[in-house]
């Protein structure tokens, strides 16, 4: 089982790094309490201290499906397709493309804000290409799980993209935490509890289907309307869940 090449300059794979990643968290708490710029870049590295080879996995899949070459190398790369505003803002507002377009359109998303600042130049060209695109599938795990962009939805999107094919490792020490450290700006215990309920047992209970959000070939479904979209991946729609659920000050993100 040879695994395709990472790094232009080492045959070497990502690995997952516990200390780096508690420095990373420690750093991240202490910059936004000072609401220092380098905050983002903490969180970064920490995301990638605890991705370790799991990107890895799904990439060598992906080179594998009949469909891994072209999103990687293509025209017809995700990337490059939700990057054609005009062509999404004409799809009917219920598409995939659609929503995407809306998505992006009505605000920032915290984690693509930062992963855009990620550093790639250590890595190949394709990979490149693999984590790029794999930036736009968080955005399709938000539409397709119906979330919107709080602070409670986004932690459910990084669980929900752990349960299909991603780091267990990003959800536990990095989503657990920071909820942990942000009880205080829950309006009561019980709304708490309701929210870990959300993120922890509803949302992987709902994709429980999904083996891996990478191998899903979402360039072939931009036009196709939500429904269906969720028919087809077999994903139920929430019920304790609702959008708006709860919003926090946002200056603290």
């Amino acid at each position: 089982n040879h695994m395709p090449r990472v790094y232009k300059n080492s045959s070497r794979s990502p690995k997952i790094d516990f200390w780096k990643a508690v420095k990373s968290f420690v750093l991240h708490r202490i910059a936004v309490r000072r609401q220092s710029p380098d905050k983002l870049q903490h969180v970064i590295d920490l995301v990638q201290n605890l991705n370790g080879a799991y990107p890895l996995k799904s990439y060598t899949r992906l080179k594998a499906t009949n469909f891994g070459h072209e999103v990687l190398n293509g025209e017809n790369s995700l990337s490059k397709m939700v990057a054609d505003h005009d062509r999404l803002k004409s799809l009917d507002p219920n598409t995939l493309g659609g929503l995407y377009y809306k998505l992006n359109t009505e605000g920032i998303d915290v984690f693509k804000t930062l992963s855009s600042q990620m550093r790639t130049d250590e890595y190949t060209e394709e990979y490149t290409s693999f984590l790029r695109r794999e930036l736009d599938v968080h955005d399709m795990i938000h539409i397709v799980m119906g979330f919107d962009r709080t602070i409670l939805s986004e932690a459910c999107v990084v669980v929900a993209a752990s349960k299909g094919g991603g780091s267990p490792y990003v959800k536990w020490f990095f989503i657990v935490p920071t909820i942990i450290t942000r009880l205080s700006e829950f309006p009561s215990f019980k709304r708490f509890l309701e929210a870990l309920k959300i993120i922890f047992w509803e949302t992987p209970k709902r994709c429980s289907s999904i083996d891996d959000w990478q191998l899903i070939h979402w360039e072939s479904m931009l036009d196709m309307d939500i429904h269906e979209v969720r028919q087809k991946l077999n994903i139920p729609a929430s019920t304790l869940y609702k959008p708006d659920f709860f919003r926090v000050s946002e200056e603290r993100t």
